[in-house]
Order: structure tokens, then sequence, then C-alpha cells
């Protein structure tokens, strides 16, 4: 942090407070002190660095959210199981490194992003990649919002035998009820959002289980159709030489290493 900024920001709310106790707390984290000025506007509760005896998401939580984490919907139509797994491995690698940078300080002494981003880029500043995040957390809502409701629209079709109306809204390209199944979608995400991260806690602890047991069944499924693994491990990719994707390998990676990062 920038300590002679703090410390200045200190001086001046004291001035502003002849004899007064401004500094509320002094928390200890490893060593270091973090003071919280009660009358500056850069601090609130919900910033404060917090005790590891009351931080809410331990290891239960974070073990919980990575097995959230891994149920990705990426591109691997095509490819064959080697290619498959280094295209997993490569976007978890990718990922791994820098949230593991960017979680230790957090972590380590209870502060969340916004706070961690004003080593580098100070109060004010620190605003730019808070918003940047945000923006981008804002497209992805938007993406797996559409892959969840078409989930739920491939649920109904197949429950209701294809009865769902396949008419294409022009200035729209998807249909009524693909346009319903969204927005329901959206409106389930959003009151969980409304509820605070104890609701998206509690959801990931419910999920979890549940994700799993759907992964093992889908591999139970994909085992029994395909006849074993052997003819699972030894079917080709269809970008190699002859095929019917050859040369398309490189167009479909990247979108899909980019599904996994993201």
């Amino acid at each position: 942090m920038r300590v002679a900024k703090h410390t200045e920001q200190l001086t001046d709310c004291r001035s502003q407070q002849p004899g007064a106790n401004a500094c509320a707390s002094c928390l200890q984290h490893g060593g270091m002190a973090l003071k919280a000025c009660d009358c500056s506007y850069s601090n609130s509760s919900r910033i404060r660095p917090q005790q590891p005896a009351v931080q809410q998401h331990q290891c239960e939580c974070n073990s919980l959210f990575c097995v959230a984490h891994c149920a990705c919907i990426p591109l691997y139509a095509g490819m064959s199981w080697w290619q498959g797994v280094l295209t997993v491995f490569v976007g978890n690698v990718i990922t791994l490194v820098p949230m593991c940078l960017n979680a230790h300080p957090g972590t380590k002494y209870g502060i969340p992003f916004p706070v961690l981003a004003r080593a580098s880029f100070g109060i004010k500043g620190s605003n730019i990649p808070s918003v940047s995040r945000a923006l981008v957390a804002c497209g992805w809502f938007g993406i797996q919002t559409w892959i969840g409701g078409n989930s739920i629209h491939q649920m109904l079709q197949a429950v209701t035998a294809n009865s769902l109306s396949t008419s294409v809204i022009p200035w729209l390209g998807t249909t009524g009820a693909q346009l319903g199944c969204f927005l329901a979608f959206w409106c389930i995400q959003v009151v969980i959002i409304m509820r605070g991260i104890d609701c998206i806690k509690d959801i990931e602890k419910a999920s979890a289980p549940i994700l799993v047991a759907l992964a093992v069944a889908l591999m139970v499924w994909a085992y029994t159709s395909a006849g074993g693994f052997g003819p699972m491990l030894s079917a080709p990719s269809k970008f190699g030489p002859g095929m019917q994707l050859e040369g398309k390998f490189w167009s479909v990676f990247w979108p899909a290493v980019t599904a996994n990062v993201g």
C-alpha cells in the first residue's frame, strides 16, 4: 500500500476532528497493521480487512466453488480425447497462475480486490480495474444466462415432444420460447444475487454434489452409448488430414480455451 499517502490521509482526518479518535480500529494481519478511518469516504464496513476468525469463505467453500467452476460447457466438437484434455489443461493453467497471485493477499490480509488494487492504482484509480472486472463479469453473465436458458428450453422440448413454438422473432433471431427461457433463467440468477453473497455460497454448497452426480451420469451415458472406453479413446480427431474439419483445429481450439478461462 502507499503508506505515505495513507498516513497523510489519517493526519488530515484527525485535523478535521481535533482530539477525536478517528481511527477506530487497527487490524493486524500477518504482522501488517491496517488502520481504518471511519470519516474517510474510502472506508466502508464492506471493504474493511477481516480477521481470519470472521471470514466466512473457508476451505470448504473454496473447494465447492472449484467444483462449480469446473462445470464448464466449452466447445470440444470434433476433437479427439487428448485434444479435449489439452484444451482444458491450457485454459486452467492460464487461469490458475493469475488467480493464485491475485487471491493470496486477499486471503492473507482479508481484503477484497478493490482494496488490493489501491496499492497499484490509488484509492480513486482502483475504480478502473474494479469497473473493468465488473464489465467483463456482465458479459459472461449474459453468455452463461443464454446457455442456462437454452438448457431449460432443450429440456422443455424433450418433455413436450418438441411442441414448443419454433417461430423466430425476426429482429431478435430467436424464438419466443427461447426468449422466455432466457428471461426465466435471468430472473432466477438476479434473485440469488439480490439475496447476497451468503445466498450464492449456499447455492454452491447445494449444487456441487448435484454437479458431481450429473458428471458421473454423463460419463456413464457416454460409456454405454459408445460401447466402452475403447471406442471413445480411439475415435480420431475430425481436424486431421482428410477429415471433415481438416485445418480448422485452431479456429475451435482458441474459443474453447477462452471458454475455459472465462
